[in-house]
């Protein structure tokens, strides 16, 4: 990246712009297509600011530094809020049912929540492989109700003395804004929501289907 940026000379201050206080993937896009970004900048086309906004105002923004960009149009690339399940109304036996307050089961399935489960896609990487494997997963439960003839599935409730564990170490303000609609995770497997392909891989098309924690019933 420093190579890139050269021609920019010494003046350009690389660790203000591109040394961020968090890891990789968690607030930033990571990739540059072609170099296009380092072109622009390079050719004096763009430029790049790196600050926090202390507001705005009539003809631009202020920053906290005590700089002032002059703007005509400001896009917002932050506020996004977390919607859990689109914010459906799930209700059990004419009971509202809250997500916030179960544990992620396999990352699919939330305990005390009967004959559900729900696609939660990986933060870094393709949603979509969390998706497939998730319907696979349904197909041999599925499959496995039919063979033992039960009706439902369901994980077990929480147990009063469980210990939860944090469910991601990542500071996106997105995330952290929205921690408290989530699921609790808990220490150990299947109580974990994975953010990898191959231990879900392991867990959703390999494992025992019937191990202790997935009720079926009548």
């Amino acid at each position: 990246m420093r190579t890139a940026l050269a021609p920019l000379g010494d003046e350009f201050d690389f660790n203000k712009h591109f040394t961020p206080n968090y890891k990789p993937w968690e607030q930033r896009v990571c990739m540059v297509p072609d170099g296009a970004f380092f072109t622009a900048l390079n050719s004096r086309k763009a430029s790049i600011m790196t600050d926090q906004i202390e507001a705005f105002t009539p003809t631009g923004v202020q920053l906290k530094s005590g700089e002032t960009i002059a703007v005509d149009i400001i896009v917002p690339a932050t506020g996004l809020v977390i919607k859990i399940l689109d914010d459906i109304a799930i209700t059990v036996d004419g009971a509202p049912f809250d997500v916030s307050q179960s544990i992620s089961y396999k990352g699919v399935g939330y305990s005390g929540l009967p004959h559900f489960l729900a696609t939660f896609g990986y933060t870094k990487a393709s949603w979509t492989l969390k998706a497939d494997l998730t319907s696979l997963y349904l197909t041999r439960l599925v499959n496995e109700l039919n063979r033992q003839k039960k009706r439902y599935f369901m994980p077990k409730p929480i147990d009063k003395n469980t210990v939860f564990a944090s469910w991601s170490d990542m500071s996106s303000g997105y995330l952290q804004r929205g921690m408290n609609k989530l699921a609790k995770q808990g220490l150990n497997k299947p109580w974990r929501t994975n953010q990898a392909v191959i231990p879900d891989i392991m867990a959703l098309r390999f494992s025992q289907l019937d191990d202790g924690q997935l009720l079926f019933k009548y």
